[in-house]
């Protein structure tokens, strides 16, 4: 080192500390001092990196490039508590080329928390410095760590892991290139770091972790191989959490003759399953509670809120409205939240989810019954407006058992949201809150509601094709009405049990049920009696009658302006006319129903006209007329979405095709039929559809795959009681064994439709 005469400086050497000038230095010169010892790095202090580590290949891959050598990369992990981050950057540390710094700054235990100064008196040793050349102040050791780390020497990785904060990382950020940094937090830090936000483990994944961790310790143990449905269950319970699987798989490990039917029995229970979760110094429930410990009040209030609600997931409105916050305050506080990885938000901006094991920690937390009522007034009063958004935790809160559903609650749900859910579609969301409806209403037997809910899950059942459940429900609310006096209804349940019976071609019981609501003298009621009495009557084929009430019908539309109701009168008329062989009469029917279905906005019914008039001309051979009209309604289908009708029209477009020979087209309709139907839910629609794709493939020479798919319809409508189309599917049945010349088998086939 040299001193210059003119000004105080030192040029060249290593900067290891703080440099004073004792006194008065007179002479020119140069003044020689003893310079420090050779450094002897000790970077070679990383953990030992787990056997079993699967299902991070793609972040791993990630953390490779980030670490090139010359990049001087900082990137954090982060993610909830237990979920591996330390595990991810030990096994890419350990594949780096360079040397590593390794420390735990145990930032989330407020007893083990590392000071920054702490942690660089320890890199400073590890890299070679002496503990007397360590300068004292903290600013100092920064400065020296930095300068040694911009030395020229190998690339040298550091590990800050378990970091709490910005203010415990940026002291210990080396800069420069030589020096690449892994950072591991709970938090989202704000260092200025490229963020890889490491999740739960997916489903096979997590099995294999169980599985690798166990025969770590008992190489041969084969149980969780040998029992592969214990297996997924027990890492659905862990919820894919590496921390809880690595517990389960040790549990399992320290008692060879356990089944893993035992541990996952043990955890079902979520009463008890955060106290099971433990394997000596591990245990999950309080890794989450040094996280939950450094949230501030109002957030752990908000925290707690989220095993109050029974649903997948909370709304910042519905946080807002059940802890008495504006929105942005709300949202701020979910945003603590998310920072510190104990709540996710949703794929949709506002929706804010929470897994499972981390909802039954917040369960254990003080409940707020007050924000809890809160929750419940908000979400009942969702059902006056835009519901749509909390269907599903509408639908959880109802089913849910006390103390996170409530009677009243339940009851009032049943009463008003069934028959919304119904009319959008969600027809088991609907059937579900019935039956937690009508259970509710047997245990102090309210009769009323009991009635009430049955005649809309009787009339519900109906309209999905589940004639004999229906029919019980029916004729029960209909039966409890009657002895409660409430004519209204039982004449509602009587008019749905004669609209059952006609569909079910039991016409006799139809007009008896039906001659039975028009004695009870509800005048409400008098125009559905009509309606379903003509239906009777076309039941019996008696078309003339049929035809000569609906021309009264029609006048009375015409004079009142009644579109709608016209509408629907001559497409009536339309299949009366055809019946009785007035074709003619019938064609102008049909054209003038589907004009005013359509100036009426009746898409549903537009459609089907369409198909119906469609499926006469494909029948009559004008083939391109018929075509034209489906496509004309799979166009409005596609357009209102309306994809319980785009089955239909599939299958009436499927059967029009292949009455003109035109099997391969056919058989794409009909295969698309059962898919649109299946995906809408509606099991009479799927039944329909395999019946048409059956008939489809016998008539392509496909006999063989033509009576399996007979079969499945014949399956279907059996579970649904639907009598007259098991009979018809039987015949078709029947008709296939014929074609394969199995004549005893198709006698047989027909056998069974006297049994119904």
């Amino acid at each position: 080192m040299t001193w210059s005469q003119n000004r105080n400086g030192i040029g060249g050497g290593s900067f290891h500390s703080s440099v004073y000038q004792a006194g008065t230095i007179n002479h020119a010169g140069t003044i020689n001092f003893a310079a420090p010892r050779t450094p002897r790095p000790a970077l070679a202090g990383l953990p030992p990196g787990a056997r079993q580590f699967v299902g991070r290949e793609a972040e791993s891959a990630l953390l490779d490039a980030a670490l090139a050598p010359g990049g001087g990369t900082v990137v954090a992990v982060v993610g909830p508590p237990g979920v591996g981050k330390t595990e991810l950057v030990v096994q890419a540390a350990r594949r780096t080329a360079g040397q590593v710094l390794f420390v735990d700054l145990a930032g989330y235990d407020p007893e083990r928390r590392l000071d920054p100064a702490e942690a660089l008196d320890g890199f400073l040793r590890a890299l070679g410095l002496p503990p007397e050349d360590v300068p004292p102040a903290p600013q100092d050791k920064s400065r020296a760590y930095r300068s040694l780390l911009a030395e020229p020497g190998p690339p040298v990785l550091v590990v800050l892991d378990n970091a709490f904060s910005a203010e415990q990382v940026a002291p210990l950020l080396p800069g420069g290139t030589r020096a690449s940094t892994l950072i591991t937090s709970r938090h989202t830090l704000a260092v200025d770091a490229r963020l890889l936000e490491l999740a739960v483990l997916e489903q096979p994944f997590a099995v294999r972790l169980l599985d690798s961790v166990l025969r770590t310790a008992r190489p041969e143990d084969d149980r969780l191989t040998r029992h592969p449905a214990d297996a997924a269950e027990l890492a659905h319970l862990c919820e894919g959490l590496p921390l809880a699987l690595r517990i389960a798989a040790a549990l399992l490990a320290d008692t060879p003759t356990r089944p893993p039917s035992s541990l996952v029995a043990a955890l079902r229970d979520e009463r008890t399953r955060l106290q099971r979760l433990r394997h000596r110094e591990l245990a999950v429930r309080a890794a989450f509670a040094l996280s939950h410990a450094h949230l501030s009040p109002d957030a752990a209030r908000v925290f707690a809120l989220f095993a109050l609600n029974p649903g997948p997931d909370l709304a910042t409105s519905t946080v807002a409205a059940a802890v008495e916050a504006d929105e942005p305050d709300a949202e701020e506080l979910l945003g603590e939240l998310v920072q510190a990885h104990l709540v996710e938000a949703g794929e949709q901006w506002g929706r804010w989810r929470m897994h499972d094991l981390m909802r039954l920690f917040a369960a254990e937390q003080q409940p707020d019954r007050q924000a809890q009522d809160r929750l419940h007034a908000h979400y009942l009063g969702l059902l006056d407006g835009p519901w749509q958004p909390e269907r599903r935790n509408l639908v959880a809160l109802a089913v849910a058992e006390p103390p996170l559903g409530r009677p009243g609650t339940t009851m009032e749900l049943a009463l008003r949201f069934t028959a919304l859910m119904a009319f959008d579609g969600h027809y088991d969301d609907s059937l579900a809150l019935l039956n937690s409806g009508l259970d509710l209403a047997r245990r102090p037997k309210d009769h009323e509601a009991a009635a009430y809910l049955l005649g809309v899950r009787g009339t519900l059942l109906c309209y999905l094709g589940y004639y004999g459940k229906a029919e019980a429900d029916l004729r029960k609310a209909a039966d409890v009405a009657a002895r409660l006096g409430d004519r209204t209804g039982e004449a509602m349940a009587l008019v749905s049990l004669g609209g059952l019976l006609n569909d079910c071609e039991r016409y006799h019981e139809a007009e008896q049920a039906l001659q039975h609501a028009e004695a009870l003298e509800e005048p409400e009621l008098f125009s559905g009696i009509a309606d379903q009495m003509v239906a009777v009557l076309s039941g019996k084929g008696r078309h003339a009658d049929v035809l000569a009430a609906l021309r009264g019908i029609e006048e009375d539309c015409r004079a009142v302006d009644d579109g709608p109701g016209l509408a629907e009168v001559l497409h009536r008329q339309w299949t009366c006319l055809m019946s009785l062989g007035r074709t003619q009469e019938g064609m102008v029917a049909s054209a003038e129903s589907i004009r005013l279905y359509a100036e009426s906005g009746d898409r549903p019914g537009q459609v089907m006209a369409l198909c119906q008039l469609g499926g006469y001309l494909g029948r009559t051979g004008e083939v391109d007329r018929a075509l034209a009209l489906h496509h004309e309604a799979m166009e409005i289908c596609q357009e209102s979405g309306s994809d319980g009708l785009l089955a239909h029209v599939r299958s009436a477009l499927g059967e029009t095709l292949c009455n003109a020979g035109r099997y391969i087209e056919a058989l794409e309709n009909a295969d698309r039929a059962v898919e649109v139907a299946r995906a809408y839910g509606h099991p009479q629609s799927v039944a329909i559809a395999v019946q048409n794709r059956a008939a489809t493939l016998v008539s392509s020479g496909r006999v063989e795959e033509g009576l399996e798919a007979t079969r499945t319809a014949t399956a279907i409508f059996q579970e649904l009681g639907d009598a007259p189309r098991l009979a018809r599917a039987l015949r078709n049945q029947a008709r296939a064994l014929d074609c394969l010349g199995r004549h005893e088998e198709a006698e047989a086939v027909l056998a069974r439709i006297a049994e119904w």
